[in-house]
């Protein structure tokens, strides 16, 4: 096989597969059954019909009748074996061609038995001359003009079909809109789609190789921790801090007095100055106090995975800056006291910064908060904190230097 026509067949399969999970999404009924490789590429139940679609993907050539002959013999060879007791089959032919679509027309019976159903070989008799030899399928199949009558009202054939790179689009929309993620997210659902519907295509059974729009999309919805990884892999550091700045830490032109908890684990990794660095950044964009203190709000820290040591050094440099903050200690060995860490900053008492001690701290204070409580989680390896009581992203990072490209 030469490059270009391993070119060409590859873009068939994928074709194919990407027509299959657009059906598959496009069924209203999600309990619907489609079937993968049965009768044609895709077979898709619809009531007490069953649709059957081929698929032909060629974008290099212009469309001529001789094209389309192989698929629709095969099909009428389908329907013949079941005529007239079962004619509820719907026989669809679907493809994309370069150019040449004007040729085609209508298929009549004329066309069908002419066109579509004739064909001349030129082959050698017992004495070796070459003669022309006329096949007649549905002659062969004793199927009379009102049998192929039947048979066109139950054929389809749409040679305008998009090209693989719309067809995907439209299949990136769907996805978008049945999972309800964005864009890039649906890349990533595409590719457990692919998989999926490879894994169907080489079932054994006709059962085995059906599923449904339920079925199907819980198969491709895959858990967001893994999607982060991927989009880090797939398209690299800034394109998904750019991603996630853009999604999970947009800051609105005016920002809601929430109280928000920013965690971010070090694993043990990191310094002082970037810690303070860090807690500088994350104060200047999400605090702000004013004369009004109802609308004033400002940001609670907590760094995951340090020692006592580092966390006084910490307070020790935000101190020594000129940062008032709380952690809601009023006096040495004293128990959390939420009120005191959710004193409302003011002008007078000019609180920009709450810190936490520990994620126990943190789950206490936020069980305990009023209001609209934000949670954004920055972890490494392992989630290390979870909630469904209140408004949680967790958030993919590498090493702690993300951070401060994510919050700038």
């Amino acid at each position: 096989m030469t490059t270009r026509s391993a070119v060409d067949t590859i873009s068939g399969y994928f074709y194919q597969f990407d027509k299959t999970i657009l059906e598959i999404l496009k069924q209203k009924n999600s309990n619907q059954k489609v079937y993968i490789e049965a009768i044609e590429d895709i077979d898709v139940e619809s009531g007490s019909e069953l649709n059957a679609i081929q698929c032909k993907y060629h974008s290099k050539i212009s469309f001529n009748p001789s094209a389309i002959k192989k698929p629709i013999g095969l099909m009428l060879k389908h329907f013949s074996e079941s005529y007239p007791n079962k004619n509820y089959i719907n026989y669809h032919l679907y493809g994309h061609f370069n150019n040449g679509h004007e040729k085609f027309k209508e298929i009549d019976l004329v066309a069908l038995k002419n066109t579509y159903l004739t064909t001349i070989k030129r082959e050698k008799d017992p004495s070796g001359v070459k003669v022309n030899t006329k096949i007649v399928l549905h002659e062969e199949l004793n199927l009379d003009d009102k049998a192929l009558e039947a048979f066109l009202a139950k054929l389809i054939v749409n040679i305008n079909g998009p090209s693989l790179d719309d067809q995907l689009g439209e299949v990136m929309t769907q996805i978008a809109f049945a999972l309800n993620v964005t864009s890039e997210e649906a890349d990533y659902h595409y590719s457990a789609s692919l998989k999926e519907v490879r894994r169907l295509s080489i079932q054994q059974g006709r059962e085995e190789r059906s599923t449904t729009k339920k079925a199907f999309l819980k198969k491709i919805q895959m858990p967001k921790q893994l999607f982060d990884l991927w989009f880090i892999k797939r398209k690299g550091r800034s394109e998904y801090i750019k991603y996630i700045k853009s999604t999970k830490l947009r800051a609105p032109l005016n920002i809601d007095p929430n109280q928000r908890f920013f965690l971010i684990d070090t694993c043990g990794e990191g310094n002082i100055a970037e810690f303070v660095n860090i807690a500088m950044s994350i104060k200047g964009k999400w605090s702000k106090v004013s004369k009004r203190p109802v609308s004033n709000y400002c940001p609670a820290i907590y760094f995951h995975n340090v020692d006592d040591r580092t966390l006084i050094n910490l307070k020790n440099e935000l101190y020594n800056k000129g940062v008032k903050f709380v952690d809601g200690y009023p006096f040495l060995n004293s128990t959390i006291r939420p009120d005191e860490f959710f004193i409302t900053p003011t002008v007078e008492n000019k609180i920009s910064i709450r810190v936490v001690n520990s994620i126990e701290d943190v789950k206490s204070l936020v069980s305990s908060a009023t209001g609209v409580v934000e949670v954004f989680s920055f972890y490494q390896e392992v989630e290390f904190f979870h909630s469904s009581e209140v408004k949680h992203t967790p958030i993919k990072i590498e090493d702690i230097s993300y951070i401060a490209e994510l919050i700038k």
